[in-house]
């Protein structure tokens, strides 16, 4: 009979070659959120076997394209990144990103081969704040609409698009530039416009009051945003209006003790300050200025 002497090997991984996501970030998340799933990284030899003397450094960077080459734009946060491995395992957390679009997190720890995690799809974050892409024209004519029409985004705090939102945005006409103090006493149109896809994209608006002004986008109780300064000139002149009436009694060759003041007018009652037109006064012995007065 022959005796079989058993010998117990203990082999150790090779040296650290490279890295290796373990778990997959979470495939979907939300702009500034933690990820559901947090990435876990591990330090290996070329044969996959787990370095756990290593407490090497990994860290993590955001890319847009499938082999991480092309790095993307917005903010990586986690508790600590890099991340020391403990016996060879980098455990993340609190990892999140700030930007809606889709990214790949590229692992590395100094020489060794680096790992491309699978696809993150991030959404925008709930909404927060309306801000102007475009601001009405710089200047414009009393009821006309403005050559530019304004431009109104829905943004989470993070300022990406809510894709999602079709909330209507307000526009309110203000005579500061902050928009906070003085509301304009003329009337504006086309100051109402439903988002599509996050993006009110105004068509009509226009401001009857020849003035500076400066329009307020609202939508509900998110952040609002002034625009830049709107300056509205008069419309084209259409009438006459007296603004002092002459004196109610006279005496015949005697000047007459309230003398009348007349204003060249656009359609919408705003003094056509450019005019020099010469107006006339006639006598009528009627109201309705029909039956001309004898007098001089």
């Amino acid at each position: 009979t022959q005796s079989v002497d058993n010998k117990i090997f203990t082999i150790d991984p090779a040296a650290a070659a490279q890295v290796a996501f373990t778990t997959e970030p979470a495939g979907t998340a939300t702009a500034g959120a933690d990820l559901s799933t947090q990435p876990v990284v591990t330090i290996q030899d070329s044969y996959a076997n787990t370095i756990v003397l290593s407490s090497d450094n990994v860290t993590l960077a955001a890319f847009t394209d499938v082999g991480c080459t092309a790095a993307a734009g917005g903010a990586l946060s986690a508790t600590a990144n890099p991340k020391a491995a403990t016996a060879g395992v980098a455990t993340f957390a609190a990892m999140n990103y700030d930007l809606a679009e889709t990214i790949y997190l590229k692992a590395s720890s100094g020489p060794l081969t680096v790992d491309c995690s699978t696809a993150i799809v991030v959404s925008p974050a709930a909404a927060a704040k309306v801000v102007y892409t475009t601001d009405p024209s710089a200047t414009g004519t009393a009821g006309v609409d403005f050559a530019a029409q304004p431009v109104v985004e829905i943004r989470d705090a993070f300022e990406n698009v809510v894709t999602t939102s079709s909330d209507t945005v307000v526009l309110s006409a203000f005579t500061t530039a902050d928009c906070s103090t003085t509301t304009s006493t003329g009337t504006s149109n086309g100051i109402s416009k439903a988002a599509s896809s996050g993006i009110s994209t105004f068509t009509a608006l226009n401001h009857e009051k020849a003035e500076s002004v400066y329009f307020k986008a609202s939508s509900g109780g998110l952040t609002t945003d002034c625009s830049t300064v709107s300056a509205v000139d008069p419309a084209a002149a259409t009438k006459v209006v007296y603004t002092t009436q002459p004196a109610a009694t006279g005496t015949a060759g005697a000047d007459l003790s309230t003398q009348p003041i007349v204003e060249v007018q656009d359609a919408f009652s705003n003094t056509v300050t450019s005019s020099s037109d010469t107006i006339t006064i006639a006598g009528y012995t009627n109201v309705g200025c029909t039956a001309a007065s004898g007098g001089t």
